[in-house]
């Protein structure tokens, strides 16, 4: 049987009560022992650091507006059936509303003081974002990508329309008709296509080669702009797929990239400034 999670400190169960939802998508109670420990030992690392920046100038002057910690908690309670199991779970890590809104509200003070420490990292100059472009261009290459819609008809022995010969001869029937007119497309889509997509004109969006299932892959990328497949099938049923528009491959310029280059070395930046932040907190403790 399961041990017992550990008793506050608050902060210390809500990490536990966080990391097993977040690592596993299960309460800890419902963890096999390795996972529980796997949990645990994330835990107890996170709060071992929240509680040293606690305790600095940058986290005693962040206010958390109140509103944040319900927020939080709202999303929590959503992972649970019911309020029934979310309280008994709660209570199984020796936490009550008032307790978890105070441990949520010390996150959220600690992530704010982390963010104030990561300004300080600054901006990328000019020469820094161009020696990166020069660095990595393969980066910065986009493939040619497709924008793709088909209809769909769905195999379903529960069904009679829907058995694979009555399938088959449907959607036989839909290409007939878009053989006779190829610009009905968007018309058959609604009258036919048994995809969700139907409502927004069998859109399967604008997509890299590999992206989509084999079988529709290979066709949308057999055809010409404009051009519509033979029947395709895939493990859903039948498809016709129509190839709207073709994107070619190209490579970004370095001032089209440059907003993108930027946005990461500052990232870079700033985690950078938090690690060595935190590692003279620790080297700080006796």
């Amino acid at each position: 049987m399961n041990s017992q999670p550990p008793t506050p400190p608050p902060g210390l169960a809500y990490l536990l009560l966080k990391n097993s939802l977040k690592l596993f998508g299960k309460p800890w109670r419902q963890l096999p022992p390795e996972e529980q420990e796997a949990a645990r030992r994330e835990a107890e690392e996170e709060y071992r650091l929240q509680q040293l920046v606690m305790q600095t100038e940058e986290a005693a002057g962040v206010f958390v507006a109140p509103t944040l910690p319900a927020q939080a908690i709202g999303m929590i309670r959503q992972r649970f059936a019911d309020q029934e199991s979310f309280g008994r779970e709660m209570a199984a890590h020796g936490l009550n509303e008032a307790t978890l809104r105070q441990a949520i509200a010390e996150e959220l003070r600690v992530e704010a003081a982390l963010s104030i420490v990561g300004q300080r990292g600054g901006t990328p100059d000019e020469e820094e974002v161009a020696a990166f472009y020069q660095k990595d261009p393969a980066r910065f290459h986009i493939p040619e990508r497709r924008a793709a819609r088909h209809i769909l008809i769905t195999i379903n022995d529960d069904f009679p329309d829907n058995s694979r010969q009555r399938a088959r001869s449907r959607i036989e029937e839909v290409h007939d008709q878009l053989i006779a007119g190829p610009d009905r497309f968007a018309e058959l889509v609604q009258r036919y296509s048994e995809c969700p997509s139907a409502l927004q004109g069998g859109a399967l969006g604008e997509v890299e080669q590999g992206k989509l299932p084999p079988p529709l892959d290979q066709a949308l990328f057999s055809l010409g702009q404009g051009q519509c497949s033979p029947v395709v099938e895939s493990h859903l049923g039948f498809h016709i797929v129509l190839c709207a528009s073709i994107m070619p491959a190209r490579h970004l310029s370095r001032q089209e990239a440059a907003a993108q280059i930027r946005r990461l070395l500052t990232r870079r930046r700033q985690q950078r400034a938090q690690r060595e932040w935190l590692s003279r907190l620790t080297a700080q403790q006796p």
